[in-house]
């Protein structure tokens, strides 16, 4: 993914974090309520998602069996593994009922849906696959959450996960507060380890979108449902003017345009298999 040369960018490095983890139920109605928009908007969450694919047939090869996708949303990663893969069993997870399209594309897998926060539902399982698309930077407790993952899994079974790392969304955080706080880049990769996952491979990236002004930006987070977090609203024009001032001035190209920056996360873990004689 390429990394753009921004004017001042480098003070805003690192999020602000002033604001408090959004709860599951304002996670889920903004998501749920940009479902007809998602598709177009969140053009970033596809090229991760699809990254996420290539990083499963390069390191996994052809998986088979069931499979479990947590904040599966309208089922941009489900889809692409779905067709590459032999999922006969799909069990589907987030905060709101899985789009009725999503189940019909699936065919002829059998589908599960588990509605409800992943964090205080049973996993089920084994599966044969463990997979996440950018979902699990909303957790409020990840390396507690991460920790479950391998009781979930069959020997040999493969956790693929894409989130995100800290300065994702940088100029959102910095200018109006509304910011997660992301666990480092590497935590993702330790606490799989340290749960008895072997990391197989690890990548960190850098995605540039570009938009005509801070209010297009704006609307396109919306769309995606990714404001569902705390912070300062803007309630008035005044407010709104200083905002797009702010912008253009701190994250701003060459060519006129504004910048929204995307640090996405990849992980691929598998569960070791257990050595003749031994049990796991």
């Amino acid at each position: 993914m390429p990394v753009l040369g921004l004017k001042g960018s480098d003070k805003w490095a690192h999020n602000r974090q002033d604001s408090p983890m959004p709860t599951p139920d304002l996670i889920g109605r903004r998501f749920a309520k940009a479902q007809s928009t998602y598709g177009h908007h969140a053009q970033v969450q596809a090229r991760v998602s699809a990254r996420l694919a290539e990083l499963i047939q390069e390191w996994c090869g052809r998986i088979e069996g069931a499979a479990i996708d947590i904040g599966c949303g309208t089922g941009q990663l489900t889809r692409l593994i779905h067709h590459d893969h032999q999922v006969h069993t799909w069990t589907l997870n987030d905060l709101y009922t899985p789009p009725d399209q999503l189940i019909h594309d699936l065919r002829p897998a059998t589908v599960h849906t588990r509605v409800g926060d992943a964090q205080a539902l049973p996993l089920g399982g084994p599966f044969d696959l463990f997979c996440a698309g950018s979902s699990l930077h909303w957790l409020t407790d990840p390396a507690a959450f991460c920790a479950r993952i391998p009781d979930a899994l069959s020997p040999g079974g493969v956790v693929a996960i894409a989130t995100y790392a800290p300065g994702n969304l940088k100029e959102v955080a910095a200018l109006t507060d509304h910011g997660l706080n992301y666990p480092a880049a590497h935590a993702w990769a330790d606490w799989l380890a340290a749960a008895g996952l072997k990391v197989v491979a690890s990548e960190v990236g850098e995605d540039i979108e570009q938009f005509d002004s801070p209010l297009h930006a704006l609307k396109s987070l919306k769309a995606t449902g990714v404001t569902a977090t705390g912070g300062r609203s803007i309630r008035t024009p005044q407010a709104l003017r200083r905002l797009d001032e702010q912008w253009r001035t701190h994250f701003s190209l060459p060519n006129g345009q504004v910048t929204l920056s995307w640090r996405p996360v990849w992980i691929i873990a598998t569960k070791p298999r257990p050595q003749a004689g031994h049990e796991m």
